[in-house]
């Protein structure tokens, strides 16, 4: 079992939020030290807003050849305070490198990268 599906499961919504945010403050740190480690995305999935990425994104997470982004927007190539932060910064969020067998790819979505301001 997933942990988001374990704490979904087993947590009023609350809960589930302050355990996420939790999370996200030990896992945050961990990787930004362990970056340089880490492989970039070989895909990124864009697209308009409703449009089907969150699906898409669920699908393929599941898939055994693939691994995801930590969380589903990095919105790191929108946004000027995580861009000026650098590749390290944006490293952090995909797997170690150890983690990715020879047959697997990495992606990421960011739906709001199709957008246009």
């Amino acid at each position: 079992m997933l942990w988001r599906e374990f704490i979904k499961k087993y947590t009023t919504p609350h809960q589930r939020h302050r355990l996420i945010m939790l999370r996200e403050s030990l896992v945050g740190p961990y990787s930004r030290i362990t970056a340089k480690h880490r492989v970039l995305p070989d895909f990124i999935i864009i697209g308009g807003p409703r449009c089907g990425t969150t699906n898409l994104f669920n699908t393929l997470r599941h898939h055994p050849q693939i691994k995801t982004s930590r969380i589903k927007e990095v919105k790191f190539f929108n946004n000027d305070k995580k861009f000026n932060k650098g590749e390290l910064f944006y490293r952090s969020y995909f797997p170690l490198k150890k983690h990715i067998k020879d047959n697997q790819i990495v992606g990421e979505a960011s739906p709001n990268y199709f957008s246009i301001n």
